[in-house]
């Protein structure tokens, strides 16, 4: 599973263990109930989203990982084994670098296998390759435990077995290792030391009822800092919240209005005056909670200046911001649907400023990422199919816009899919 939270383990983080240098073979058990997920290190079954943030060699990095409704059969040697399927995507500095489905079961002996993945590699938001993809059964993989039943400190297993295509091995460090998780620090967390196949380490540490919650290196530290579970309940945006929200989308339509602009910048800024103790006190992490106040910051510099370019960009990043801290109250409106209207307005301003690059990236959030993970949801709904045949139309023409820099058209493909996304809150 090389996702790029992290790279390289430098000697400063090297742990006394002596590592096998050969898979070990081993018999492969039952899957009778393969999709139920419930080994409390990576209890997958019950994860609905989660957000991780971090720094990986000075760049700002961020994934996020969504159990999808759907899941996949899979032939291998061992018989035909359904699994569940997590979307992972990564963000460095805000640009989309990766977008991964991968495939996961848990054995009747409670061990949890991972039966490949389906990786997509980006830049400027086209797809440069699909290294690091890999299925069991093909070409004879066999899957790979990604967490024991019942790890104990020394234990040796391989997430990915197929050499020279993909090989992975994790060696449990300590079942005592202090980190932190969304609701507070623990002194339990499982640490996972991994060496790759090209001999790159990494430290991973896991939390009973969470998964990972957190990566290390000398360059790259990384940290989950919201998991939404499928059992949460589902909760009410607070009013000052879905102001700051609202009231940037009005500036948006403001400029270059700078009296109103002024007045809806100085509504949001004191929402957010009523609204910060409370992000704290519900779990906001220090990084959500700077990124608020530097955006309203940045707001209020751009709009008394009447930059109209630098007023409508903080806004519409201060809207996304807000979005991910709507998704701490778990809404009944998946703030997927919120975040595809965030990137359709990201994307019109792109185009209107003549930066393609920018909004083949946006594009590609939104399609590949957002509305890729959100779709099957939205399937599950009565009259979701028909709403989702109408975004899918609006996403593709918005495609074919951008294929031959059409701004005229790409710009009315995204005001459709803005219609679409509006009509899907309907269904909810």
């Amino acid at each position: 599973m090389k996702h790029p939270t992290i790279r390289t383990l430098a000697l400063a983080l090297a742990v006394p263990l002596v590592l096998a240098t050969a898979a070990r073979a081993q018999p492969f058990p039952s899957f009778s109930n393969p999709t139920n997920i419930t080994n409390p290190y990576y209890p997958v079954s019950n994860l609905k989203q989660g957000v991780t943030l971090g720094v990986d060699a000075g760049d700002a990095y961020r994934s996020e990982v969504t159990l999808l409704p759907t899941t996949r059969t899979i032939t291998w040697a061992g018989g035909v084994t359904q699994t569940r399927i997590e979307q992972f995507v990564a963000y460095l500095n805000g640009d989309l670098v990766e977008v991964a489905y991968d495939y996961l079961a848990q054995a009747d002996n409670g061990d949890v296998y991972y039966f490949g993945e389906d990786v997509f590699n980006y830049a400027d938001g086209v797809v440069v390759n699909t290294n690091g993809t890999w299925l069991a059964g093909r070409g004879g993989a066999p899957p790979g435990v990604i967490m024991p039943a019942n790890p104990f400190v020394g234990q040796i297993y391989h997430p990915e077995n197929f050499r020279p295509v993909v090989w992975e091995e994790d060696t449990v460090v300590t079942l005592m290792e202090p980190t932190r998780t969304p609701l507070g620090p623990i002194h339990d967390g499982l640490l996972i030391h991994e060496l790759l196949l090209d001999g790159s380490e990494e430290l991973k540490v896991f939390a009973r009822g969470f998964g990972q919650v957190e990566g290390r290196e000398p360059n790259a530290r990384s940290h989950v800092v919201l998991l939404n579970r499928n059992s949460t309940p589902i909760g009410q945006v607070p009013n000052a919240l879905d102001a700051i929200e609202s009231r940037a989308e009005d500036v948006l339509n403001a400029v270059p209005r700078w009296k109103r602009v002024r007045r809806q910048v100085a509504g949001i800024a004191a929402a957010w005056n009523v609204y910060r103790s409370q992000a704290v006190n519900t779990g906001a992490t220090p990084e959500f909670v700077a990124s608020i106040g530097q955006l309203i910051g940045e707001l209020t510099a751009a709009s008394s200046v009447r930059n109209a370019a630098a007023t409508r960009e903080a806004a519409n990043d201060l809207r996304g911001a807000a979005v991910d801290l709507m998704n701490f109250y778990n809404p009944r409106v998946p703030a997927d649907l919120q975040r595809l209207d965030v990137l359709q307005r990201e994307f019109i301003l792109d185009v209107s400023g003549g930066d393609w690059t920018a909004a083949a990236v946006e594009h590609a959030k939104a399609a590949d990422v957002v509305w890729a993970r959100l779709r099957p949801f939205v399937l599950l709904l009565p009259g979701g199919a028909c709403r989702a045949a109408e975004l899918d139309e609006s996403l593709a023409e918005q495609a074919k816009a951008l294929a031959v820099n059409r701004a005229d058209a790409a710009i009315e493909a995204a005001r459709d899919v803005l219609e679409a996304v509006e009509g899907l809150g309907t269904l909810y």
